[in-house]
């Protein structure tokens, strides 16, 4: 995952010579307050301090008021990066007053009422030039953290399996190393707006069926897709995902369905979609229902402490009822 204290770590080190009894966590959170402040400055001058949080909250607030065009967004998108954890009114209030309580020379800004715009001090004697750090960030997401993993050699090795370890016993190999892949790489379609148009989801689901015929195009042709247009939902046979969209349908509408043949329909194109649902037998299901259908496409994400347990279970499930809520990010 990402980590700004590697990206701050200069500036933290300056702060930690004025302040040696400081813990370097606090510095850190200090650092990242102060460049949700500048991101206010510059898409918010003015602006109250207490409302920064609009900025990098995830909703497109700044948009909706016109504070940001195309680039702005990208700007708010990478510093929600550094940002994340202050993105709700509450949290933010309290990193302001927690701010504010920092010996004044460590700060680079005036909060004494966050009901007004934070006031930048005018010169630094500890770490003079954060700014372009913060500038960095804002331009571009903090670096990786982490340390590349070791591979195991030939011999015993021990693994825990829930409370209990086992051990194995790994012959000698010449496997050549597992290919990587570039974490920052962009979207397959460089995170541009998707435009689906019917006739194509269609055409999916008749190509699913032939796989396995389960009436994919019956079903698909049983969906009223209604978009807004000019203020009112009219009934469209194209659609445009871009940023959050949000369809709803009531039980059994059809919003399931929709869901697989769009994660196929994008698989088949070389896409990458994240489908994310509330239940984990639910999640296995889907992923052997894509691979059918696009082998090697889909891949379960399951948290590494309950990983058997699931497995267990979804081998035990002779069928599990859909889930009613899920999300698909691409």
């Amino acid at each position: 995952m990402r980590s700004t204290a590697q990206s701050l770590g200069e500036v933290v080190s300056c702060l930690l010579k004025a302040a040696p009894q400081m813990k370097r966590a606090r510095l850190v959170s200090l650092c990242e307050i102060e460049v949700g402040l500048v991101l206010q400055e510059r898409f918010a001058a003015g602006a109250p301090a207490a409302d920064a949080w609009t900025l990098f909250s995830g909703y497109p607030f700044a948009w909706a008021w016109g504070a940001v065009d195309a680039a702005g967004q990208r700007t708010l998108r990478t510093a929600r990066h550094t940002l994340w954890t202050w993105g709700r009114r509450l949290a933010w209030t309290e990193a302001l007053e927690e701010y504010q309580r920092f010996d004044r020379q460590l700060r680079a800004y005036e909060v004494a009422d966050p009901g007004l715009p934070a006031v930048r001090r005018s010169s630094l004697s500890v770490a003079p030039d954060r700014w372009e750090t913060y500038e960095l960030l804002l331009r571009e997401a903090p670096m990786f953290a982490g340390r590349p993993l070791t591979f195991a050699k030939a011999g015993r090795h021990a693994f825990p399996i829930g409370r209990h370890l086992t051990t194995v016993q790994l012959p000698e190999h010449t496997l050549p190393p597992p290919v990587g892949h570039d974490l920052a790489a962009r979207p397959a379609n460089r995170g541009e707006p998707l435009t689906f148009r019917w006739h194509d989801l269609v055409k999916t689901a008749e190509f699913m069926d032939s796989v396995k015929s389960e009436n994919w195009t019956g079903r698909l042709d049983a969906i009223h897709l209604f978009t807004r247009q000019a203020g009112k939902f009219k009934c469209a046979d194209t659609f445009e995902v871009a940023g959050i969209q949000h369809l709803l349908g009531i039980v059994g509408a059809g919003k399931s369905t929709l869901r697989d043949v769009l994660a196929v329909h994008l698989a088949r194109q070389g896409l990458r979609a994240t489908v994310v649902v509330g239940d984990v037998a639910e999640q296995l299901k889907l992923v052997q229902l894509y691979n059918m259908y696009v082998p090697g496409s889909a891949a379960p994400v399951l948290g590494a402490t309950g990983r058997q347990q699931h497995a267990e279970r979804r081998a035990l499930t002779p069928d599990v009822e859909h889930t009613r809520h899920w999300i698909l990010r691409i």
